[in-house]
């Protein structure tokens, strides 16, 4: 098992290219919201990511943020939040009140200047992902989130760095697919159940497991039986005075949450 850097020291997944900010980035940008996928044609990386579960692709997008953050960190101050985000998108899976998605600097993507113009945009897709109604507490997944920021992202890697992110992000796709597939059985409204308690027990094989950050990692042998200690080995790491994206732990047991969300750290409580 890979060792953990210790809580405080900020979010970097080994799995990023120690040069990946240089040189420093130029790429050509129309501004926010043109230069996504598709939105209306099923392209072959859609389909690659379709079945996955919800914690799957929410791991996925948390990924692509991370390579995007990694590129621009030297053009936007922006950066360092980013890598919170992604961070705080694994806490999300674990429980979704450890995560206050409106806490950081994701607002509405400006155009210009492009570096931050193309973070915004990617983290607004992280942060649409990190939505606890819409994706974790339901049948659906953020696919689509998933999908248009992988399309940001290799716009903004340049011929540099896209053959090794596109290396990458088709490994961590066949990595999500072995060990995150939702099984294959159409959506069933709420009122079809008995209780609510039923329809969550429906949706928890489409939301899937938790997954650690040592899955997105090609260079980290992983089996399903690691799944439990890595992401405990992963909330080991978390320090919510050090993430902007994580609550306090008064305000997750505000939320319902029961017991000590950080237990490596003392408790204010």
């Amino acid at each position: 098992m890979t060792e953990r850097p210790p809580a405080d020291r900020p979010f970097r997944p080994a799995f990023l290219p120690d040069t990946l900010s240089q040189p420093t980035p130029e790429f050509a940008w129309r501004g926010a919201g043109r230069h996504g996928g598709p939105a209306n044609a099923v392209t072959p990386l859609l389909e690659k990511l379709d079945m996955l579960t919800n914690c799957g692709q929410i791991t996925l997008c948390a990924g692509v943020l991370a390579w995007t953050a990694a590129r621009l960190e030297g053009s936007t101050a922006l950066a360092a939040s980013a890598l919170e985000l992604a961070q705080a998108a694994f806490a999300f899976q674990i429980d979704g009140r450890y995560v206050d998605r409106d806490a950081g600097d994701v607002r509405k993507p400006v155009d210009t200047p492009p570096a931050q113009s193309a973070l915004m945009e990617v983290m607004s897709y992280q942060r649409k992902a990190l939505n606890r109604e819409k994706y974790l507490e339901s049948y659906y997944a953020p696919i689509m989130q998933t999908f248009h920021a992988s399309h940001i992202t290799q716009r903004v890697m340049g011929p540099e760095h896209r053959p090794a992110f596109v290396a990458w992000f088709e490994q961590a796709i066949e990595r999500v697919q072995r060990f995150a597939r939702r099984p294959a059985e159409p959506f069933r409204q709420k009122r079809e159940f008995p209780t609510y308690e039923a329809y969550l027990a429906f949706i928890a094989p489409h939301r899937g497991p938790a997954l650690p950050p040592e899955l997105l990692d090609p260079a980290v042998p992983y089996a399903a039986q690691d799944r439990e200690a890595l992401v405990a080995a992963f909330v080991a790491t978390l320090d919510w005075r050090r993430n902007r994206y994580l609550r306090a732990p008064d305000a997750m047991r505000a939320l319902g949450f029961v017991g000590a969300p950080y237990p490596h750290l003392k408790d204010p409580a």
